[in-house]
């Protein structure tokens, strides 16, 4: 969590200076920031859930059927 933590926090470096380079609006920064927050708050989310909550039976449940359908031909 600590080196996505990092990472987050190094692409957030390089588009607040992109957008202070180009002169962007304030509009562009809070879209900008605001998504890289919210991605941000995902992937701390499935770090912090990964004990209770398994991603393979969740695509698991969602594409199962999708397969089946593709293998009846």
């Amino acid at each position: 969590m600590i080196a996505a933590t990092v990472v987050f926090g190094c692409v957030v470096y390089y588009e607040w200076h992109y957008l202070r380079k180009r002169n962007r609006s304030k509009r562009a920064f809070r879209i900008v920031l605001g998504l890289l927050t919210l991605l941000w708050g995902i992937v701390v989310a499935v770090a912090l859930l990964k004990q209770r909550f398994s991603l393979g039976i969740a695509f698991a449940s969602l594409f199962d059927p999708l397969q089946r359908l593709l293998n009846l031909r």
